[in-house]
């Protein structure tokens, strides 16, 4: 069950701290980065996913995702390149209510402890008494 748990939280947060958007200059990111996946989309409004991208003589080059056959993009064709990148904003949301669910967790504990009246134990137990 922890492990489980473990992999569900890891899949949560690996989605929510992250989001596809544009690269301003694909030429600088995808040295720098070194994404495993990046979608670049052609004049003709064509998307290609190219994993394991590298820039190389003016061109995006990789691998096409899904076919599995080397692809060359020139940069000046590439009207709008995306990856995933950090997302501050969702992040900072992720954040926000997971806090807010421990604390009304907790806000319930404390509360169902402080209205319950003592325990009582009958005879079975030894002595009887009130806790």
């Amino acid at each position: 069950m922890k492990i489980r748990t473990l992999v569900v939280g890891s899949a949560l947060l690996g989605c929510a701290c992250v989001s596809v958007r544009p690269v301003v200059s694909p030429e600088q990111f995808i040295p720098a980065q070194q994404p495993e996946l990046i979608w670049v989309t052609t004049p003709e409004d064509e998307t290609i996913p190219v994993a394991t991208p590298a820039v190389r003589d003016a061109a995006i080059v990789g691998t096409w995702r899904g076919l599995g056959e080397p692809v060359a993009i020139p940069l000046a064709r590439a009207r709008l390149v995306q990856a995933r990148q950090p997302d501050r904003r969702r992040t900072t949301l992720l954040i926000v209510g997971v806090g807010a669910g421990a604390g009304f967790l907790l806000w319930r504990a404390l509360a169902d402890n402080a209205n319950r009246g003592p325990v009582c134990y009958g005879e079975w137990y030894g002595s009887p008494g009130c806790f």
